[in-house]
């Protein structure tokens, strides 16, 4: 398994530098405050991140903005949890962040507390209905602006299938990316027309995925579907990260899951694992992202961690070239 804190390295545990010593088959040994300590790899983050994060934003405003498919074929991998918490904790730091609610289920929608009724007007059904029309109006929360969903999405998911034209999204992008530095597109546990419309509009494709065979195997699904979507008419579609979701490192199997991730994924693509944590699901029964509602938590700090990998992923950190 490849090490993300090589020895002698300086890594931040609980938001203060510490020096990694050596790994151990129980975690990472670290030094802090002149003892020793072992810790799980998920409880530390990279110091790479070097720019202040108000001039990072600030940067990040001057660059072309970007489009995320959020995208797996399984549910109950925590993907939508992550969205919504990824939107918050990068908007907190200065970035104009839109979650597109494209599931008929509108978790992205509800998880993000907007428990209204959702009138089909004011979803993506409005421009499969009739293309021409004005984009609908995005709701504030949390921070960042969502595009809700409801169960209408469902005959959605069916007309875009019917009309065989997944392009619906691609001419709202340019208004989109120059209200927004993130655009992330929240699509349901199956990579159906809605993905696909979501696909041929994005620039990276993220997947979180549980630590698991099921989502070993997931993560080769969304591979092949990004290679579909390629020969349809977008490809310059590239997979920007796997995420590994609901970690436990309490099984056998589990830790077997994550040691194929480790070797059968390129190491700049794979995120650092997200803990199975109650704090999430605390959360979504809350309305709120994990990071808003537990802003101080093990899962909050996960987030923040991830949203590093992520901005790296994409390269706005300068440090990757896209």
């Amino acid at each position: 398994m490849a090490m993300t804190f090589p020895p002698n390295s300086t890594a931040l545990y609980q938001d203060k530098p510490v020096t990694v010593s050596c790994y151990t088959p129980d975690g990472v040994q670290i030094e802090k405050d002149g003892e020793l300590l072992t810790v799980s790899e998920s409880e530390l983050m990279p110091t790479g991140m070097t720019t202040p994060l108000p001039e990072l934003a600030v940067s990040i405003r001057q660059r072309e903005a970007v489009t995320l498919l959020i995208a797996n074929n399984a549910g109950g991998v925590g993907k939508t949890s992550i969205t919504v918490a990824l939107a918050h904790q990068l908007s907190l730091w200065g970035l104009r962040v839109a979650v597109l609610d494209f599931d008929p289920q509108a978790n992205a929608t509800t998880f993000s507390g907007v428990l209204r009724q959702i009138e089909p007007d004011e979803t993506f059904d409005r421009m499969v209905r009739n293309p021409g029309a004005v984009f609908p109006d995005l709701i504030s929360v949390h921070g960042y602006e969502l595009l809700p969903a409801s169960a209408v999405l469902r005959q959605t998911s069916r007309d875009l299938a019917r009309l065989d034209d997944y392009t619906l999204l691609i001419p709202h992008m340019t208004d989109l990316k120059e209200r927004y530095d993130l655009v992330l597109i929240d699509c349901g546990p199956s990579l159906d027309p809605l993905a696909m419309t979501g696909a041929m509009a994005a620039d990276y494709v993220v997947t979180p995925s549980s630590t698991s065979v099921k989502g070993v195997d997931g993560f080769g699904g969304v591979a092949e579907f990004v290679t579909e979507i390629n020969a349809l008419g977008n490809p310059d579609l590239q997979i920007c990260l796997y995420i590994p979701t609901l970690h436990t490192k309490r099984t056998k199997a589990e830790a077997e899951a994550h040691a194929a991730m480790v070797a059968n994924l390129p190491a700049h693509l794979l995120a650092m694992p997200i803990l199975r944590n109650q704090k999430w699901v605390d959360a979504t029964r809350q309305g709120q992202p994990v990071t808003l509602h537990a802003p101080k938590s093990a899962a909050a700090q996960q987030v923040e961690r991830l949203a590093r990998e992520l901005i790296t992923a994409i390269g706005w950190d300068g440090d990757h070239d896209g």
